[in-house]
């Protein structure tokens, strides 16, 4: 994976080309890594990211965005959707990559916001933002692979507190069956059901789950607390842990 090391708390090292930022990333190895400043809200929202191949070193370019509002800007949600936001192909060795920066996805028409930034350059300030926007979801991500199940989820009003739960109950119930899955992921929902794309080593299957046993969990979750939280299957683990030992 492709890296773009970033924090708020520094000041801009940012090279610029007619008006837009170069920012240069490299992958997860022991190479330096230029740090760079995005203030939340600021107009330099389009960046051009530097790129190092891991596997040639062939040093591209990708032209990527820090502040994304799907309202206005519809192809950088299905370039998040469809998985391709942040990727690039190498264009030496074709190599398909990942990366990641720093980036803000404003949803104002479903009420919620997602903070995507690499964990090692998140600040206690990141939690923070956002206050004065009411009723409105806030949730962290570190890793980029997550970011188009929350957007649907969110989209679809669902409480993904509970939906990680829900699918850590199948991850179990799978394992019991002795094919513990690879990976399980939230397709879609009709009116009495919720549908999940779950991968094991060499098949895929679609579970559903009835809704009721959604809003069994929704109805025994906390309220909504007003700063960004990390919701994905750790949450899902501790949570679970915890409520065990409170009984």
């Amino acid at each position: 994976m492709w890296q773009l090391k970033g924090s708020t708390d520094i000041v801009l090292l940012a090279l610029f080309q007619n008006g837009t930022i170069i920012l240069p990333v490299f992958c997860y190895c022991n190479m330096p890594a230029y740090r760079y400043n995005v203030t939340y809200g600021d107009i330099m929202k389009s960046i051009l990211v530097e790129l190092t191949c891991p596997r040639c070193f062939y040093k591209t370019h990708k032209k990527s965005e820090t502040l994304i509002m799907p309202e206005m800007e519809p192809q950088f949600r299905k370039e998040l959707l469809e998985g391709v936001f942040f990727k690039k192909a190498c264009p030496s060795c074709g190599k398909i990559n990942t990366f990641l920066h720093t980036m803000i996805y404003v949803d104002k028409k479903h009420r919620f916001v997602l903070l995507v930034k690499p964990k090692s350059d998140l600040t206690d300030k990141d939690f923070s933002i956002f206050q004065s926007e009411k009723n409105c979801i806030r949730r962290y991500l570190c890793d980029p692979s997550q970011v188009a199940e929350k957007i649907r989820m969110l989209e679809d009003k669902l409480d993904d507190r509970a939906m990680e739960l829900l699918k850590l109950k199948i991850i179990l119930r799978e394992k019991k069956k002795g094919r513990l899955p690879k990976n399980v992921v939230y397709q879609d929902q009709e009116t009495d059901t919720i549908w999940f794309h779950v991968q094991h080593d060499e098949e895929e299957d679609v579970i559903g789950i009835w809704k009721t046993s959604y809003d069994a969990i929704c109805s025994k979750l906390p309220p909504q607390k007003n700063q960004f939280e990390e919701i994905d299957s750790y949450w899902a683990v501790d949570y679970l842990k915890q409520s065990n030992e409170s009984h």
